[in-house]
């Protein structure tokens, strides 16, 4: 609609806030549905994939997974690991992370730390087996999935604790991370 075209009878312009009468400041009666006033300009699809295929680096769907491989060494008390997967870009993104083993033990935690900032939750996952004998062996535990919106390349830093390890070998933190826009 151009901003002298006629909606009915008589004749409506657009003053910059809406449609209206010459002289007057009352909108224009219309039929439902009403069409947005003032007219927006026409925006494509958002670049990026909704299908679950790969998308390429900066679109919506973009999908990224770093890894760190962990030693593990028998323990009776609790052992401290730093990992660092993956640094994500900028933007907004869901994040999960999962550490799995095959060593004996009794407690495993890990968790974002420090969190940084723009990150919803510490991804904290955590599975203890307290039982007379304690063992846990060939075990995947996964965090609650969590939001980042950072405006960075940020680095997600994890400490992994063990409790209690009476087989020694190695672990795995995989952390993931799918772009939202």
């Amino acid at each position: 609609m151009s901003a002298h075209q006629s909606i009915g009878s008589p004749e409506w312009v657009w003053d910059g806030c809406g449609w209206v009468r010459p002289g007057s400041c009352q909108p224009p009666p219309c039929p439902p549905p009403c069409p947005p006033f003032p007219p927006r300009p026409i925006q494509g699809p958002i670049a990026g994939v909704t299908t679950g295929a790969a998308a390429r680096p900066g679109e919506v769907g973009e999908f990224l997974v770093g890894s760190a491989v962990v030693n593990i060494v028998v323990n009776p008390l609790t052992q401290t690991i730093l990992a660092q997967p993956l640094v994500i870009p900028p933007g907004d993104w869901d994040i999960e992370a999962a550490f799995g083993s095959s060593v004996s033990w009794d407690a495993l935690s890990f968790m974002l730390r420090p969190q940084p900032p723009g990150v919803t939750g510490n991804l904290q996952g955590f599975f203890g087996v307290f039982s007379p004998q304690p063992t846990l062996i060939d075990a995947v535990v996964i965090s609650p999935r969590q939001q980042a919106l950072v405006s960075i390349p940020t680095l997600l830093p994890f400490t992994i604790s063990v409790f209690n390890t009476t087989v020694a070998g190695q672990g795995t933190l995989v952390v993931s991370a799918r772009r939202m826009r």
